[in-house]
């Protein structure tokens, strides 16, 4: 298969009809071996290896998702029950066996993956003049992001050279490649007709010496010429290693020694360019030259390094020749369309770090890995870690971890703790502090300062571990406690504590967009800045264009982040079938999947119809409100949030389930006295709360805001005096305004009524007209 899989995935890779004709035929001549294969091996049963799955099933059946992306985006059948009906058959049990069927990605969204893959590789390599498919005896073999492979394309552009560019495949070398370069093996490559051309710097001499006609690339000085060489040679052979050392350097010690090389290469970098440049623009003077192409081609990479460590190597006040030159070089016409966008450039990084250090670890145990697992894939990694506890049960970590992810379920998680706690004298410090961390967040008593303060304790001690922070966020989420959160974010992003800490979240969070913009986390941090501001289209639109980075989300956080812009149109008051469409497309459909959907997912659905009912506007989604009830009745009174249990209260009550929802509030109140002091109390609030929710779902409005009070501030949830003091902070919301208005009438305050309801008029024209 490892023959076979490059077969598959060059039929996306393939230019043109001839081309993806003669990839899908490999693709079917490899099917109707493992037709063959599968009639030997499988003796009649289900499986290669008979009727359970077995080595060959699990090295064949990890490909099937991107085979059926294959047969979508292509139009084409390959597993084909005329042709293949052994095959046919074995991927429909495969797929639906309990040990694949929750880990198997769904076509659609690998489709997508796959799109998005397609187009930035597409865009990275092509440039407006470089590609011309087919048109020209000039090829070039490379990868976009190979600062190598920018030498030749730049060169190429220079001199006005038409050419195509033959996209390399990441990870594998092509059979044009093998035989273009067999001695290094490697791009970029040069093809001048049926002549191969390798290495860059050799390319970009024989470049200029063949279209002489256009602008000389090497001086024409022989000293000069000499210099550009030796130059271009201390880059390649020592200044760029040092810059690849800091990625790659163990401790700080390490990447500071690294960094101090690299700084001093660019200060004698910085001395050659003020005499090589002349008082010109560049190290070749006037235009682009040797020089500048040996050294620009690293200028991405160099902004890597600067983002991804914090550092800042190309720096004013000590090179500012080479920072005005490098401003230069990325805006010329012939390097701008081939220069990698840097956050492209980041990803690789991090993957090709990664991979280095898992070649460089030592074998690891079953702990090690399922922290690799947990860091890399948190938002996916919930339904594989009871797989990675069955695989290895004396995993401390695997097991905590197993019952903190399956924490509202009572049939499960018992046992997973158990198991953690009776090996915990054998476990490493990291285990034990993630056991004391995560055993305080799930216990029934739990003390939410007490689990932050372990949290706390155990992202000093381990700092590097992403899964603690960002429990420890959630948490902090919970809380109500955004100051903490930012403190576990960044130690200490602030010498001075300022009076506007709104102001201090809206710099934070924008400093996170700037870091990583692709992040769901900072995109969704972002969005609940600016909601709070009544900046409701502008953090509509923002989630809006980072949507297509969440189909690699939990079901959760896809939902939540799409309730976030849902509520956006909400609170702005957008027509509400543009919020239904939102709630059809994308939490809804989520719902519908034929896997259980985590109670997560539905406290985003009942969240965002809650708010609708309160806007006035539920009879466009009454039927969504049945079929939901239906669903969460049986999974309410033991989550370990009460939000979620009020939620199904006043879907119940909605519905007209009385008697279910009589039952379930009864079911709620004995879990208090189970509860330590302080959490006792705040859940007297919260019964309040739920009590009055009831009533509200049920109608009786008026009969909700007496149980509450005109005070009531349960978290800052609101009755009529907390609803103005929540106006006097987010003045501009006509959702409020209209809550407000309704309260004023439920209490027969009808004059106060009026005003509110022609202020809620007036905004509710502001924001989506």
């Amino acid at each position: 298969w490892v023959q076979w899989f490059p077969s598959l995935r060059g039929v996306a890779a393939a230019e043109g009809d001839e081309a993806r004709k003669a990839a899908v035929e490999q693709v079917a001549e490899g099917l109707d071996k493992m037709e063959e294969a599968f009639q030997k091996t499988s003796k009649g049963k289900d499986f290669f290896s008979g009727d359970k799955i077995g080595y060959l099933d699990i090295a064949f059946g990890c490909f099937l998702g991107w085979l059926r992306v294959t047969e979508k985006m292509n139009g084409i059948k390959l597993l084909d029950e005329a042709k293949i009906p052994g095959l046919a058959k074995w991927a429909e049990k495969f797929s639906a066996d309990p040990a694949v069927k929750d880990v198997m990605p769904e076509t659609d969204k690998l489709a997508e993956v796959a799109k998005i893959v397609t187009a930035r590789l597409r865009a990275a390599g092509a440039s407006n003049r470089g590609l011309i498919m087919g048109e020209s005896d000039v090829k070039v073999l490379g990868m976009a992001p190979s600062p190598f492979v920018m030498r030749a394309r730049i060169a190429l552009n220079l001199k006005s050279v038409d050419y195509e560019f033959l996209q390399e495949t990441f990870g594998s070398k092509s059979e044009l490649l093998l035989q273009s370069n067999p001695i290094h093996k490697k791009v970029p490559v040069l093809i001048h007709g049926d002549k191969p051309v390798c290495e860059s710097l050799v390319i970009v001499e024989y470049i200029d010496e063949v279209w002489a006609s256009g602008p000389s690339i090497l001086p024409s000085d022989p000293y000069d010429r000499a210099t550009a060489r030796f130059w271009a040679a201390y880059i390649s052979e020592k200044w760029y290693p040092s810059m690849k050392g800091i990625g790659f350097a163990q401790g700080e010690e390490a990447k500071k020694a690294a960094i101090e090389q690299v700084t001093e290469g660019l200060a004698l970098l910085e001395e050659a360019f003020e005499k090589s440049s002349k008082g010109n623009v560049f190290f070749g003077g006037d235009e682009i030259g040797y020089l500048d192409i040996a050294f620009g081609c690293f200028l991405g990479w160099l902004r890597v390094n600067e983002k991804l460590h914090g550092i800042k190597l190309l720096d004013q006040t000590k090179t500012p020749g080479l920072v005005k030159w490098a401003d230069k070089f990325c805006a010329h016409a012939a390097v701008k369309d081939v220069m990698p966008e840097t956050d492209m450039l980041v990803e690789i990084a991090k993957i090709l770090a990664a991979k280095a250090r898992a070649a460089a670890a030592p074998p690891p145990t079953s702990s090690d890995a399922c922290v690799s697992a947990i860091n890399a894939f948190y938002d996916q990694v919930g339904f594989k870690l009871s797989a990675a506890a069955a695989h290895d049960d004396q995993c401390v970590l695997a097991n905590i971890l197993a019952a903190y992810f399956l924490s509202s379920d009572p049939s499960r998680a018992p046992s997973h703790l158990q198991a953690a706690k009776s090996r915990l004298e054998q476990a490493t410090p990291y285990e034990k502090a993630v056991f004391d961390a995560v055993n305080c967040l799930i216990s029934k008593d739990r003390d939410d300062d007490v689990a932050f303060e372990l949290h706390s304790k155990l992202l000093k001690s381990f700092p590097r571990d992403l899964a603690s922070l960002q429990r420890a966020q959630v948490l902090c989420f919970y809380m109500a406690r955004p100051d903490l959160s930012l403190d576990l974010v960044q130690q200490t992003m602030l010498n001075a504590v300022e009076d506007n800490f709104l102001a201090v979240i809206f710099r934070a969070s924008c400093m996170s967009i700037e870091i990583n913009k692709c992040d769901c986390w900072v995109q969704h941090n972002m969005c609940h800045v600016l909601q709070y501001n009544c900046r409701f289209k502008e953090a509509a639109e923002l989630m809006e264009e980072c949507s297509p980075s969440w189909d690699l989300c939990s079901s959760f956080m896809f939902t939540h982040n799409w309730w976030h812009v849902a509520l956006c149109y909400l609170e702005g008051h957008a027509p509400i079938q543009r919020i239904r469409d939102l709630y059809d497309h994308f939490i809804w459909k989520e719902l519908e999947k034929p896997d259980a959907p985590r109670p997560e997912v539905y406290l985003n659905a009942l969240g965002l119809l809650l708010r609708v009912h309160a806007r006035g506007e539920m009879d466009a989604f009454k039927d969504h409100l049945k079929t939901v009830e239906n669903c969460v009745t049986d999974q309410a009174n033991w989550y370990l949030d009460w939000q979620f249990d009020m939620l199904v209260l006043w879907a119940l009550a909605y519905t007209g389930e009385i008697s279910k929802a009589e039952e379930l509030l009864k079911g709620l109140k004995p879990r208090i006295t189970k509860m330590n002091e302080k959490k006792q109390q705040f859940m007297q609030n919260a019964i309040l709360l739920t009590e009055a929710t009831y009533e509200y779902g049920k109608g009786n409005g008026k009969q909700a805001l007496e149980l509450l009070g005109p005070d009531f501030d349960a978290d800052k949830l609101q009755a009529i005096e907390v609803l103005k003091k929540r106006i006097k902070t987010r003045e501009g919301i006509p959702f409020l305004w209209r809550l407000l208005e309704r309260g004023y009438k439920l209490t027969g305050r009808d004059e106060e009524a009026a005003t509110a309801s022609e202020e809620a008029k007036r905004l509710e024209k502001a924001y989506f007209p």
